[in-house]
């Protein structure tokens, strides 16, 4: 699935088809392309029947389909694991349905569209999905590029601006710090053209996965555990938290530099 995956993920990008030719080929198609154009968005949702909220990670397949959290979702029985539900407690739990769209129709259409969009077309996209002002689209976005603190801090005025509803400011306050992620890589690689690609990475120490969205980060150094922040409600950031990240995030940017 991961190569077949791959190939599509290429083929979208523009890299012409190596059914026959080498993994090496392909992969070194996918090095020119930025950052950016190889992450695929995660939605974030209030769900009222679970009443959790429930982050998306999203992979074009073969014949258009999608499929979340591949990995994961091989080790379940039933239908697709669909997601992972935050509860009260803070810790991750399973959550499946039977297709995406049973519980957001317009989820497969909305986020076939947005995949490897150009970052000038997130603002437009904002105010269609979401129907926020030309002001709150534009602090979304200037979280997209801050470094990390900034982002933290703009996501935080998102909680108490025009997006009053908890949930919609948890969606761009997520949003905000996969962008702001990015923009870390990128700052911290070698060149403007590294990248984080999907495909089976094979290493000394252990077999690695590619990445989907922020909380997959992780899988391109052989950790499962979430790269994101915390936040409490007051938007705190806990120390634990902190030396987390900055320790994944120095193991993803050795994997950018040196593969």
């Amino acid at each position: 699935m991961a190569l077949e995956t791959t190939r599509i993920l290429a083929s979208r990008l523009g890299c012409p088809s190596f059914a026959k030719l080498p993994t090496s080929a392909l992969v070194s198609c996918l090095r020119n392309k930025p950052v950016a154009e190889l992450t695929v968005h995660s939605e974030v949702m209030w769900d009222d029947t679970a009443r959790a909220l429930v982050d998306y990670a999203w992979v074009p397949v073969r014949d258009g389909e999608i499929v979340v959290d591949v990995e994961t979702a091989s080790s379940f029985q039933g239908p697709l694991l669909a997601g992972l539900v935050n509860n009260e407690g803070g810790t991750m739990q399973s959550w499946e349905v039977p297709r995406v769209s049973a519980v957001y129709p317009e989820a497969e259409i909305m986020l076939m569209q947005r995949s490897f969009l150009h970052h000038n077309l997130i603002p437009a996209l904002l105010r269609q999905a979401y129907n926020v002002s030309t002001s709150t689209a534009a602090l979304v976005v200037e979280c997209f590029y801050s470094s990390l603190p900034e982002a933290v801090a703009a996501s935080t005025r998102l909680r108490h601006d025009e997006v009053s509803d908890w949930e919609m400011s948890e969606i761009f306050g997520d949003v905000a710090y996969v962008y702001g992620t990015l923009k870390d890589l990128n700052r911290f690689s070698s060149t403007q053209a590294s990248f984080l690609y999907y495909f089976d990475h094979q290493t000394n120490r252990r077999r690695v996965r590619g990445i989907r969205h922020v909380d997959d980060l992780a899988y391109l150094t052989g950790f499962v555990q979430p790269l994101a922040y915390t936040l409490d409600f007051r938007g705190n950031i806990s120390e634990e938290d902190l030396q987390l990240s900055r320790h994944f995030r120095q193991l993803i940017v050795n994997f950018v530099k040196n593969g």
